[in-house]
């Protein structure tokens, strides 16, 4: 038999129970899924399972378990992944937020660093995730680097890049708005795109952080059809943050960008909620009404028109009234959560956790 290393290492166990799934006999044996075998350790008096699933128990030989001080030589350890915002690079503007996440395997432990605030700890940290505040970061590039071990055994190092760039005076005043919680993720591009393909799969060559990156041209853009479609993943805690400027409208100008059956495989149209506003992923409704007016932050089931114009419609109720020459953002989350929700309580549809998870077929 191997040198099991097992309690230590993210391996999956399975507990032979005999007393209603609590308590395995006196005298039974842990056994542990690895390859090319199972490893069986020998457990001495009975194994608990308690309310938060964790396994209670004690080896017959202890000097078989690599613990805190041993060396675990023999075991594999990998840091598997790690990207922030969903890639392997990205750009941020001072006092916005990164996501930096990981997946190893076989490791006790994981370490971050070569970045401000980043620490990446996690016991065991089979996957993890933190949202770091780039807020005071001095500009610049930067290359936040993984390590995980288990005793002196260390995995390759893993890096990925974020360029911090100046604070935008445009969107300064978003931070004294409410956020979306840092669970909520932004689809953005290449495996995190938000645009499904006429074949019933994910388009990576579309940019979900810019209007012109999912249809060829500027706001108001053609009437190319595109196919939106956020989750199944995350737990379908995911919006889209569409960067636009609204270009030379007239004042009376009135024009629809229509949301109508996904028509794909997998997607389901459901609950939606879109707002304009000159901050991304802007969902505080007192802030988007006082703002843009009443007509901005709207929630719609099913097929609609957005509705939008010049700034003759600004206090219209049903069309969002826009500034000539301005940088907007059209956001878009799945939720049925009532209108005016404060972000920190929006809940996503659980719908949209199936399939290929939630979508509409969105026509400028």
């Amino acid at each position: 038999m191997k040198n099991p290393l097992a309690v230590r290492c993210t391996f999956a166990a399975v507990i032979l129970a005999t007393m209603a799934g609590a308590f395995a006999q006196s005298g039974s044996d842990l056994i542990l899924k690895t390859e090319p075998e199972d490893t069986i350790i020998p457990l001495a008096g009975n194994v608990a399972i308690d309310s938060s699933g964790n396994i209670i128990t004690t080896p017959v030989d202890t000097s078989l378990v690599c613990s805190a001080g041993a060396l675990c030589d023999d075991v594999a350890v990998s840091a598997q992944t790690f990207t922030v915002d969903g890639s392997q690079e990205t750009t941020v503007s001072q006092g916005q937020t990164v996501l930096l996440e990981w997946t190893s395997r076989g490791a006790w432990e994981c370490e971050g660093f070569d970045f401000p605030g980043w620490t990446g700890i996690g016991k065991p940290p089979i996957s993890g995730g933190v949202r770091i505040d780039t807020d005071g970061v001095p500009i610049g590039t930067y290359e936040p680097a993984l390590l995980c071990h288990n005793g002196s055994v260390q995995s390759d190092t893993l890096t990925a890049t974020i360029n911090v760039e100046g604070a935008s005076e445009e969107t300064s005043h978003c931070t004294n708005r409410e956020q979306l919680p840092s669970t909520w993720k932004q689809r953005t591009y290449g495996s995190r795109s938000c645009i499904f393909s006429d074949y019933h799969s994910l388009d990576t060559t579309k940019d979900c952080r810019f209007f012109d990156g999912i249809w060829p041209a500027d706001w108001p853009g053609t009437s190319n059809q595109r196919v939106l479609n956020l989750g199944p993943g995350n737990g379908a805690r995911e919006y889209v943050a569409i960067a636009f400027n609204s270009g030379s409208i007239t004042t009376d100008v009135q024009d629809q960008i229509s949301f109508n059956s996904p028509q794909t495989g997998g997607l389901d149209m459901n609950d939606l909620i879109y707002t304009i506003s000159t901050c991304p992923a802007d969902f505080d409704k007192p802030a988007v009404d006082e703002e843009m007016g009443p007509g901005c932050y709207v929630q719609r089931t099913g097929r609609f028109n957005l509705l939008w114009g010049g700034t003759d419609w600004v206090d219209h109720q049903s069309v969002c009234g826009l500034q000539p020459n301005t940088d907007y953002y059209l956001n878009v989350i799945y939720s049925s959560s009532p209108v005016g929700t404060p972000p920190s309580a929006l809940e996503p549809i659980v719908k949209c956790t199936e399939g290929n998870g939630c979508g509409h077929r969105m026509t400028p």
